[in-house]
């Protein structure tokens, strides 16, 4: 155990920290998706492993990891199937045994478990090894011939027909058994719709995803209006990237059942112009349903709306108090509110459910830089860099090197996440910190470069136009200098990233007494912006070196 409150003076409390992307903040799973169908499975791989360690509970990324070591001819695709199955199965769990702790090769030890309870006359304990077996394989003759006879044991006649013609589909000579000739069975019985959904589901556990919409459809024919195969055929659609037929079974679902939260869902995901309204409206339906409030949670921390995604990740991880992602993106949250000391008190919960994640060691390295401890900051998302690949780690090491007036360590971050096949969240950010190096380290060209970009976010940013005025007056055009910095003095501040763009300004001018001044003025008139705070302390730290 470490005490990471004396190795790093930024916490104020001790805690076990082992080695924790964020799904929608760090990774969009659609990239990964893109990858795998442009044949480029190693990166998709990695990808998909990186997205499922911030989203464990995410039945579409061990779906699509499965499908990736499945086209790499890896022997793993089975269990992570396995575990795609298992998130999507809505089946209770089966008393204490997890899911993880089943293994296909247990089939036979499953079956001889259950026929020893049988034989016990313990009839529970042989209907979970019953039940168990088809978990593992849901065509298994055996385990529906036992489920038939343990109904038939209580004289429930009806179920033991109904299990045992589904053994008999899949085994015809079960229909020379004496509980075949009991139960008056002498046939094949033909495909029935629940046949269908255990084809469709068992399809979908192996990655056959033509099979998965095949049976779907066929179950559909028989029961046009069941909300929960509907549900799987859209998913089914989306996986194959049929968003056109997507879309029609999304439109008849919803004009069937206006209420399917599941359908808005996906919805919301392929319709990214109405996402927050038709998110929105599957919140009204029902507010305390988990993957609604993670969406909403997820929306608002892409729109830097912190105050919206807290709110909703609170609310999230009331509903479940062991739902990771929802810790995350609260943590998130809280440390971009300034909210420091709740975010710490979070952290070490989160970690409990993800301890062999990055991402818990990016938090720390955010809770150090928000508190003016550099040097802390560097290390951790250094620690974080190491172990795992990820743009928005390099580039919090960049914005820490440069503040730690490591320029040319701060540039090659910058270059390091470029090269990453995905891009960071904040463009703007990785553009602007690299046009600063560039002008510490008198590459001029090279920030000009920057500032001609067709592709740049804000170019009428303050910050922009003051360091424009700074290669003109470093390269000796004293004209052009003098006619920039007049315009850059007669900007009106509006906003908060006004403020703290001129306070930067306003501190190589003129001193920390002067951006302080403008500084506290923003604090005034926007109390709950902690980017103003942060700003005034980097400030304070850059001063004191």
């Amino acid at each position: 155990m470490k005490n990471i409150g004396k190795l790093f003076g930024c916490l104020i409390f001790f805690y076990l920290l082992t080695n924790f992307s964020y799904a929608s903040l760090f990774w969009d799973i659609n990239v990964g998706i893109d990858e795998f169908y442009k044949g480029n499975y190693v990166f998709a791989k990695d990808y998909f492993e990186s997205y499922l360690g911030a989203n464990p509970n995410d039945k579409d990324g061990y779906w699509w990891l499965a499908k990736t070591y499945q086209k790499l001819k890896d022997k793993k695709s089975k269990e992570i199937f396995k575990k795609s199955y298992e998130l999507t199965s809505k089946e209770k769990p089966m008393e204490k045994i997890t899911f993880d702790e089943i293994d296909i090769s247990a089939l036979e030890d499953y079956f001889d478990m259950a026929v020893m309870y049988f034989e016990a006359g313990d009839y529970k304990n042989a209907e979970i090894y019953s039940d168990l077996m088809l978990k593992i394989s849901p065509k298994s003759p055996s385990a529906y011939f036992l489920k038939s006879k343990l109904a038939y044991t209580k004289g429930d006649n009806k179920k033991a027909k109904e299990y045992l013609n589904k053994a008999v589909l899949f085994n015809s000579e079960i229909l020379n058994t004496n509980l075949a000739k009991n139960l008056d069975i002498s046939q094949i019985p033909q495909t029935s719709k629940e046949m269908y959904s255990t084809f469709a589901l068992e399809a979908y556990f192996l990655g056959d995803i033509s099979s998965v919409i095949k049976n779907a459809k066929k179950y559909l024919e028989a029961d046009t209006n069941n909300q929960r195969m509907q549900n799987m055929l859209i998913d089914a659609y989306i996986k194959n990237n049929d968003i056109e037929n997507a879309k029609k079974t999304i439109d008849i679902a919803l004009k069937q059942n206006e209420n399917n939260i599941e359908a808005l869902l996906y919805k919301a995901k392929i319709n990214k112009n109405d996402e927050e309204e038709i998110l929105n409206k599957a919140f009204e339906i029902n507010p305390n349903k988990e993957q609604t409030l993670l969406a909403l949670g997820n929306f608002y921390l892409k729109k830097r709306d912190y105050q919206k995604s807290k709110k909703y990740f609170e609310m999230l991880t009331s509903v479940d108090d062991e739902f990771y992602e929802g810790y995350f993106g609260l943590i998130y949250s809280l440390i971009e509110l300034g909210q420091l000391d709740e975010a710490q008190d979070l952290i070490r919960k989160a970690n409990s459910f993800n301890s062999n994640s990055s991402e818990i060691l990016y938090l720390l390295g955010k809770i150090c830089e928000y508190t003016g401890s550099y040097k802390e900051a560097f290390d951790y998302y250094n620690r974080a860099s190491d172990k795992e690949e990820n743009p928005n780690y390099n580039m919090a090491l960049a914005r820490t090197l440069y503040t730690l007036k490591s320029y040319e360590n701060s540039l090659a971050n910058i270059e390091e996440a470029e090269k990453m096949p995905f891009s960071p969240i904040d463009e703007d950010e990785l553009e602007l910190y690299k046009l600063k190096n560039y002008i510490k380290m008198s590459k001029f060209e090279n920030a000009k470069s920057i500032l001609n970009k067709q592709n740049m976010l804000d170019k009428n940013r303050l910050i922009y136009k003051y360091n424009l005025y700074i290669i003109y007056k470093l390269e000796g055009n004293k004209e052009q200098a003098s006619e920039l910095w007049k315009k850059i003095k007669k900007i009106k501040l509006q906003t908060a990233q006004d403020y703290v763009d001129m306070s930067e300004i306003l501190y190589e001018q003129k001193g920390l007494e002067v951006s302080d001044k403008i500084l506290d003025e923003a604090i005034k008139k926007f109390p709950n912006d902690y980017s103003i705070k942060l700003q005034k302390i980097k400030l304070h730290y850059i001063a004191e070196q």
